[in-house]
Order: structure tokens, then sequence, then C-alpha cells
């Protein structure tokens, strides 16, 4: 027990648990918000209603977007090799593309699939830029 005025000294297992909790919780919630693009990508794609939401050109510029926060999402929300982040979210378009194919008035698009691999390589690019930051903290991003 400690007496009144009496300074703790933190362990490091007790300052890495509190880490570990902290980048535990952050990265449980970037899952769960890949997951859930994941998830809008196929239920709400499957809808009616998605038929012509967005029209082109900007429908590209969604499918970029879209794929550049998951990327993003994936790299910090996991500790991953940047070979294997393309890989999952380039596995990903290529799913949402080919499952276009089952659902009245979608089609498979190579475009689209291309402007998917944009996000994907410009979250990358923006990902090693920031890593190289000289402000950036050690272990940050």
């Amino acid at each position: 027990m400690l007496e009144q005025g009496q300074k703790t000294q933190g362990t490091r297992s007790e300052a890495a648990l509190v880490t570990t909790n902290r980048f535990g919780v952050r990265n449980s919630l970037l899952v769960l918000t890949a997951l859930f693009i994941i998830a809008s990508l196929f239920i709400g794609g499957a809808q009616p209603e998605a038929v012509g939401l967005i029209q082109a050109p900007w429908d590209k510029l969604a499918h970029a977007t879209i794929f550049f926060v998951l990327a993003l999402l994936i790299a910090l929300g996991f500790i991953l090799p940047t070979w294997l982040i393309v890989g999952i979210s380039f596995i990903v378009g290529v799913a949402d593309e080919l499952h276009q194919t089952w659902l009245p008035g979608r089609s498979a698009d190579m475009m689209d699939w291309l402007c998917d691999a944009g996000g994907v390589l410009l979250a990358v690019f923006v990902l090693r830029l920031v890593r190289m930051l000289p402000w950036r903290e050690e272990g940050q991003y």
C-alpha cells in the first residue's frame, strides 16, 4: 500500500498493457469498419436500388474512393506486409465484380476493377509517404 504523497513508478508491463489495450480497441474498430464496407459492397450492391445509383464517370471515382478507404483500414487495422494488403483489397474488388455478374441489371466491368486497384495503390502510396514524415512518432501508422 502506498503512503499519501508517494508516487508510483509504472512498470513496462503495465505501460505495455495500456498501449496494447488502446491499440487493440483502435485496431478492432478499424477492422470492423473494413468488414462493414465489404459487407456493404456485397449486400448493398445486391439491392435493386444499387443499379445506376451513381452515374458515369462518378461511379469510377466512387470505386477508387471506397477501395482507397478499405485499403487504409486494412493497413492500419492489421499488421500485414504491403503485398498482402494489396492482395486482400484486389481480391475483394474481383469478388465484388464477379458478384455483380449474377445480379439483375448489373455486370462486371474491368474499368471498375481497375479503379478499385487504383484506389488501393494510391492508399499504399499515401501510407508510404506518411511513414516517411520526419515528425511522425516511431511505431505510428
